[in-house]
């Protein structure tokens, strides 16, 4: 691991007499910048360019160290097109919104202010399946934006509105929402595997007419794909990091480990009330000891659910 200067040095090393051009994507704080841009400071005249994008205007103006450096401001929607995105997303299925719904729509839309992000957001707190929601709902909503965007568009009413997304999510599907933390930042979730493991955790409730909790499970899954809160795809590194810190081994409910992290598989037995354990895609046929580990799953008297797809156990 490099501290802060090593790392500066390292990308002196590396740039220096090449022209380069680096981008710097969604830079969020002034301060940040002021260390990254030290990073690059190596006088190269060779017309090497540095980009840097950021949602606050402030920040912009804190990344122009030169008189010839230049300010790029996206323009939002027009409203029109603010319009057209956000009956697509609540009226799939109709050329146009219907009357009762016309004024409050154009008093939504002004809040957001033509920012895709916040139309987009919005509009999934509203849709709600193949129905659309009550007007009443309509309105509350649109009490509870607020005065709408700030003049650099961003910021506070951004989150505010963003936070809609998940405080008008049911409970049980905040819950099933909030269980996808233990997965590392964009990594591919398995469909299957994820409702197993809402379904070992106890998240997925009894439907009507006896539906199986699997099928249950997959209606939460399209709920969140339908609010836009997860993304789907439709084909189909991070480093490990020790178990530390870890108040009471004895009451965590849920393991899943990675393949990078299989080497640092903790001993079974001191998981007394497990209730998933999942192991697939990591290689546990290449050494005896890991396999070894695996003996004790047999007294985790708690566990429901047991991942060992792709892990060469047979």
């Amino acid at each position: 691991m490099l501290d802060e200067r090593q790392l500066i040095n390292k990308l002196h090393e590396f740039l220096e007499n090449k022209r380069y051009l680096v981008i710097i994507d969604d830079i969020w704080d002034e301060n940040l910048w002021e260390g990254i841009n030290l990073a690059f400071s190596n006088r190269n005249n060779l017309g090497s360019r540095l980009i840097t994008t950021t949602r606050i205007v402030s920040v912009s103006n804190s990344c122009c160290s030169s008189a010839n450096d230049s300010i790029y401001e996206m323009k939002p929607l027009s409203t029109d097109d603010s319009r057209k995105l956000f009956h697509k997303r609540i009226f799939p299925d109709k050329s146009g919104c219907q009357n009762e719904f016309e004024q409050v729509s154009k008093d939504i839309l002004k809040k957001c202010g033509g920012v895709p992000l916040a139309i987009i957001t919005i509009a999934s707190a509203l849709a709600s399946g193949q129905h659309v929601k009550p007007k009443r709902e309509w309105d509350i909503l649109l009490q509870s934006i607020g005065s709408g965007l700030t003049e650099d568009n961003s910021l506070e009413e951004m989150r505010r509105i963003l936070s809609f997304s998940y405080y008008n999510l049911p409970p049980h599907l905040k819950t099933c929402l909030l269980y996808l933390c233990i997965y590392p930042e964009d990594r591919k979730i398995y469909r299957d595997r994820l409702i197993w493991k809402w379904v070992a955790e106890g998240f997925v409730h009894h439907g009507d007419q006896g539906t199986s909790l699997f099928l249950v499970g997959l209606n939460y899954f399209n709920q969140l794909i339908n609010r836009s809160m997860i993304q789907p795809i439709y084909d189909q590194d991070h480093q490990a990091k020790p178990l530390t810190n870890i108040m009471s081994m004895s009451r965590v409910r849920s393991i899943t480990i990675f393949p990078p992290a299989v080497s640092i598989m903790p001993s079974l037995p001191m998981f007394e009330v497990l209730r998933v354990l999942d192991l697939s895609d990591c290689n546990l046929g290449k050494s005896s000891s890991l396999q070894l580990n695996l003996k004790g799953v047999g007294h985790l008297i708690h566990l429901r659910y047991l991942g060992l797809s792709e892990s060469d156990i047979h």
